[in-house]
């Protein structure tokens, strides 16, 4: 079975992330800018310019991040009541 398109896309960008030779780039972009776009908008979503500056926030509303339910964790260690007096298992961790 051959690779998906998103594979190959994967693929391509990574080859073009690691070309450091401006001349080869500069034909590339030529190549992209002649190739004929059946759709832009897709074009568009698929290519999104890298960001100057991203931040924390930014990425914690574009990821829809919950953050940590400490209460539930805490409900889960004390319904989970191991018993270890003698530190066994932070020793185990720690050897």
């Amino acid at each position: 079975m051959g690779d998906t398109i998103d594979t190959k896309k994967v693929r391509l960008v990574n080859k073009i992330t690691a070309v450091q030779d401006e001349a080869l780039l500069d034909l590339l972009e030529k190549i992209f800018d002649s190739a004929p776009v059946a759709n832009t908008a897709v074009w568009a979503k698929v290519v999104k310019p890298i960001r100057q500056r991203q931040t924390i926030e930014d990425m914690v509303q574009e990821q829809n991040f919950q953050g940590f339910d400490r209460a539930g964790f805490d409900k889960i260690i004390e319904e989970l009541d191991v018993q270890d007096p003698d530190g066994e298992l932070l020793k185990l961790l720690t050897s």
